[in-house]
């Protein structure tokens, strides 16, 4: 009988020690795959986004600012959104995107705007949850919401969706451009007409023409560099002066506009200037101390601008290689003129 129960035995034996020995070898773990993607370019997803907006189809718009927040956190584009759903009554949505940029651009030239809409929002939210004294909410405060949202939109004193997005996208280019509101190199020619004057009377008029090179370093200071030649009297004549003519100054511009479109300008700087008369051979020199400029600027498309300005100042005229037996005793005196002015910025 013990014979017979050992076969069984030995069997469920061998059985465990297999079962032991396969759980306890170690698991092949399955392959993985790993992908990389190419990020997308957000920048046509955007701009035909923006352009579906300013179209007047927000709702498709929508869907193309989503998309491209997928893969970018551009501040403009949460602002973009937020004045979509703004314009279709999606209010949270709105509100959501209104305190993201102005916490990623607080100091944004449109951000007083971007405020006003979110207090907007904001108080038409509280509104809705006004109760009367039964705890009920009152529809005065739902009808009020949707009086404030119609009011933003319709109100003289507001300006309109459309035009809001149209001027978000030119703050934009403002403040890319030198010109405008932000910083940047800017080159132009200019041409000037001008007159001498001490106490024994008055120069012929004398002209200059030249290349002004620009940098400015905010919307409202600007340094400049100004190498041309000048000249007075007429292509030979015997009074006939010309030379070269240079100017290093500082410029303080005040836009007149949210855009600054249109500008008052003030330039003072020193000059410096070298002109040999065509006959005697004469140097005269002159120092402005300093060289003063008022003017207007009127900019086109964000980087091209024309100016007008009345030019000149007090300036010392000494002279040089003075032939034997002559005198040319150095003078005060003051040159007024005025310039016309083509100025890009890049």
């Amino acid at each position: 009988m013990r014979y017979r129960v050992l076969p069984p035995v030995l069997a469920l034996a061998t059985i465990s020690t297999l079962a032991y020995a396969q759980s306890a070898s170690p698991r092949r773990s399955a392959p993985q795959h790993f992908e990389l993607h190419r990020a997308r370019d957000t920048s046509a997803i955007s701009g035909a986004a923006r352009a579906r907006a300013k179209a007047g189809n927000c709702k498709a718009a929508l869907d193309g600012f989503d998309e491209a927040l997928r893969t970018t956190q551009e501040a403009e584009l949460y602002r973009d959104r937020g004045l979509c759903h703004e314009k279709e009554g999606h209010r949270f949505p709105a509100i959501d995107d209104f305190r993201v940029y102005l916490t990623m651009r607080a100091d944004a030239p449109d951000a007083d705007d971007i405020r006003a809409r979110l207090d907007t929002l904001e108080g038409n939210q509280r509104k809705e949850h006004e109760t009367v004294e039964d705890g009920a909410k009152t529809k005065k405060g739902v009808q009020d919401s949707q009086d404030g949202q119609k009011d933003l939109r319709t109100d003289p004193n507001s300006k309109t969706f459309e035009m809001t997005l149209d001027d978000t996208q030119r703050l934009d280019a403002a403040e890319g451009s030198g010109l405008r509101l932000g910083s940047g190199f800017v080159l132009g020619p200019y041409f000037g007409l001008r007159k001498a004057f001490n106490k024994d009377g008055s120069s012929d008029w004398g002209y200059m023409v030249g290349l002004s090179a620009r940098y400015s370093f905010n919307s409202v200071i600007t340094a400049l560099l100004e190498l041309g030649y000048a000249g007075f009297g007429k292509s030979g004549e015997g009074t006939n002066n010309g030379g070269i003519q240079t100017l290093l100054g500082l410029e303080a511009r005040l836009r007149l506009d949210r855009f600054a479109t249109n500008q008052f300008f003030l330039m003072g700087g020193f000059g410096y200037e070298r002109a040999v008369n065509s006959s005697s051979k004469v140097t005269g020199v002159v120092y402005f101390l300093p060289r003063l400029r008022l003017g207007y600027r009127h900019v086109f498309g964000p980087s091209v601008g024309l100016e007008i300005a009345l030019d000149g100042g007090p300036f010392l005229n000494a002279f040089e290689n003075v032939p034997v037996g002559a005198t040319a005793d150095s003078r005060f005196a003051v040159m007024l003129g005025g310039t016309l002015s083509l100025a890009v910025a890049f």
